[in-house]
């Protein structure tokens, strides 16, 4: 599998680089002279700069350290609370012609315990290497940025406010240890990635690999468009095996008890082989000072939950007299789909207004009830200074299992350096 996944990358490239040198036009001196003569383009600093700190992309933040830190003050359940979000520390270096390598490191709040247990971690999040050989095609190698929702983050262009919908549901991580390929030729761009499928948090824990795709068909930064329209559309994929162990009654009848604390005899483990798949379908227009956005997720995975050994058809410990009857979920498929649509509007040329609403469903299975989430985000953007933004937000949050919905209102602060 390896050597196929290896074999298509380098097919790629090869093909590319001839269709590169077959449709590349050598500029005449007149069109020289005249792009030499032309004016620089003129960049909105509210619209593109935090995009350019967090993603280190821009050649003015080479050899150098930058950051982005979002700040926040939340009233919700009749208390307000301060906090810190998140902060990136950035730094990027050009090492040759065509290669530059840059780093980020995410530092922000551990809530995996409880909420009394809570405290600061820090993450590498990328720490990647970019070779570019020819000017529409690229290699990546390292802790690299993933490709399956950066377009969607860019439209949606609000990060210190939210994540974006497939990350905030987990549907991909942001990074991952890795290495890919990215090929543009003029409105078409493909990016094609290999990592380790647990994201830039968690270590290695297995043998299997992550394929990620991206096909894309217009401007993938809708934010530097600065007059005209424009657009993109593009579909996202990625597919991961996975294997895990369970445990079975070997003769699919009474459980044997050892009666010495150690168990049953007549359990035996067995290894379940799945895959978990990811398909998204986005797209995105921009007009003037409109910009709007649209993207349908799906996310496939077999249900892992397995047997919950414990308890006896008589409702207590088991026991020799005890039928093992439960029945395996193994197998089963788990659908979760996430739709998310987002707005902004330019009401004047330092004021904007914005509007997004997430649907997400964990489980669409007709016998999963009461597990979908419904969450409305609708507030106004100030960039105050250069290096400050500040938004007040009012969110409006859905959950089917609970009688009544809750509103939360926030301010938030987004500071680059």
């Amino acid at each position: 599998m390896k050597k196929i996944i290896i074999y298509f990358l380098v097919s790629t490239f090869l093909i590319s680089q001839d269709s590169i040198e077959e449709t590349k036009d050598v500029p005449s001196n007149s069109e020289i002279q005249a792009e030499a003569k032309a004016e620089p383009k003129e960049v909105k600093s509210d619209e593109i700069k935090s995009e350019e700190i967090e993603e280190c992309d821009a050649n003015d933040n080479l050899n150098k350290i930058s950051g982005l830190t979002y700040f926040d003050f939340t009233y919700s359940d009749d208390k307000g609370v301060f906090d810190v979000k998140r902060t990136y520390l950035n730094y990027g270096q050009k090492l040759s012609d065509i290669s530059k390598f840059k780093m980020t490191l995410d530092v922000g709040r551990d809530t995996s315990g409880d909420d009394t247990d809570e405290r600061l971690s820090a993450y590498l999040k990328k720490a990647q290497i970019t070779i570019t050989p020819k000017e529409n095609s690229s290699f990546y190698l390292g802790l690299i940025g993933m490709n399956m929702f950066n377009v969607q983050e860019k439209t949606w262009g609000y990060r210190y406010i939210s994540k974006s919908a497939m990350d905030k549901y987990s549907f991909s991580s942001s990074a991952d240890l890795g290495f890919g390929y990215k090929l543009k030729l003029q409105k078409f761009m493909l990016s094609t990635l290999l990592t380790n499928g647990e994201g830039y948090k968690k270590i290695g824990a297995d043998e299997f690999q992550k394929i990620s795709l991206q096909f894309l068909y217009g401007d993938s930064n809708l934010r530097s468009i600065q007059s005209g329209k424009a657009f993109n559309v593009g579909l996202a994929l990625s597919f991961e095996p996975f294997k895990s162990e369970y445990l079975s009654d070997s003769d699919g009848g009474t459980l044997t008890d050892n009666e010495d604390a150690t168990g049953y005899s007549d359990l035996s483990s067995n290894i379940f082989e799945g895959m978990n798949s990811v398909v998204s379908l986005f797209g995105g227009f921009t007009m003037q000072t409109f910009m709007g956005g649209l993207e349908v997720n799906m996310l496939n995975s077999f249900d892992s939950n397995g047997y919950s050994i414990g308890i006896g058809d008589d409702g207590g410990s088991f026991g020799n007299d005890d039928t093992f009857t439960s029945s395996s979920t193994y197998g089963d498929l788990k659908t979760s789909s996430l739709i998310s649509t987002y707005f902004s509007f330019g009401l004047t040329p330092k004021f904007n207004m914005f509007l997004r609403a997430d649907m997400y469903d964990e489980n669409t299975a007709a016998d999963s009830e009461n597990d979908s989430e419904t969450c409305v985000l609708l507030g106004f953007h100030f960039p105050l200074y250069d290096y400050m933004d500040l938004a007040p937000v009012i969110k409006y949050n859905i959950i089917e299992s609970e009688d009544d919905p809750s509103i939360d209102f926030g301010v938030n602060f987004q500071f680059k350096f």
